[in-house]
């Protein structure tokens, strides 16, 4: 566990997340903790951050989902959003993915069904902290995380922010990213014949894809769940994504039709990296804030 104050890091991290401007009600410190919790019969590895600063009432909580062959960190987005959000009153917990970061799990067992446990296991970890209230919960996610987040929304939370969305009904979203459709055929019937296919990922991680993977991919329905969300709703994209085209984006922003409350935000200059991969901070630095903000204005807004 750490207690991070900003007079050092902290400070610096909050003054960058919102472009070097002050904050008004921001709090001195902030509590890490590395943390594991039970799922499916496994122990999964986290990150629990929460404010270090006694305040008078107990503080919302964000669970993020990190995006395919990612970590709980993505890069630092991750992290940086959880410092930012726990220096303005917000708790987070983000959980590695089986295969993923330091899980103990073959990338065989990674595939929606899990991801959706281990993500819902981790909410549940965060709030039964005596310092989390258990009415006010958000939850972000990026790119295979996001569609996690988008079939978890039905689960009654307040604000969702979706980072370069997954998010279309079965696999299309995906079909660049495992290159094409007939390759996306020839990986699926691999994994059905063999148990897994191995693929090399456009980063070059080399992976096996278990036959769930694709099943899930094909039999779960984001958009479906995304209608019924009645919460706020941010959704960022990078206008150069060649992963996860921001066209997805924009039919994920239009398909949200129960949010009272949608914002779309199609950014130049950067494509799925979203400024955290592609090493571009400017970027970085505008999601973070535009993320930070959003969550802060619907958790901590009075009901």
């Amino acid at each position: 566990m750490g207690v991070f104050r900003t007079a050092g890091i902290a400070a610096a991290l909050l003054a960058a997340a919102c472009g070097g401007n002050p904050v008004a009600g921001a709090l001195d410190s902030f509590v890490a903790e590395e943390v594991t919790f039970t799922s499916r019969g496994v122990e999964v590895p986290a990150t629990f951050v929460r404010p270090g600063t006694a305040i008078a009432k107990r503080y919302p909580v964000v669970v993020m989902a990190h995006g395919h062959g990612g970590n709980r960190d993505e890069a630092g987005g991750f992290r940086r959003l959880a410092e930012a959000l726990a220096l303005r009153g917000i708790a987070t917990i983000r959980p590695d993915f089986p295969g993923c970061g330091q899980s103990g799990e073959p990338f065989t067992r990674n595939n929606l069904t899990n991801m959706l446990a281990d993500t819902r296991a981790a909410l549940d970890y965060a709030r039964r902290h005596p310092g989390v209230d258990t009415e006010r919960a958000g939850i972000v996610g990026y790119s295979m995380g996001a569609r996690v987040t988008m079939l978890l929304l039905p689960d009654g939370f307040t604000a969702a922010v979706l980072w370069a969305p997954a998010g279309l009904d079965g696999p299309d979203a995906m079909l660049s990213f495992l290159g094409g459709r007939s390759r996306y055929a020839e990986l699926r019937s691999q994994a059905h014949r063999d148990g897994f296919a191995p693929f090399v990922t456009p980063w070059g991680q080399d992976q096996a894809l278990g036959s769930q993977w694709f099943d899930d991919l094909e039999n779960y329905r984001p958009m479906a769940a995304l209608g019924s969300f009645a919460g706020a709703l941010l959704v960022i994209s990078g206008a150069d994504d060649v992963i996860i085209d921001p066209d997805i984006a924009r039919a994920v922003a239009a398909a949200a039709t129960g949010s009272d409350t949608v914002r779309l935000e199609v950014l130049a200059g950067t494509g799925h990296g979203l400024g955290f991969y592609d090493e571009n901070p400017a970027i970085s630095v505008r999601v973070v804030q535009a993320t930070a903000d959003f969550i802060v204005s619907e958790l901590l807004r009075d009901p």
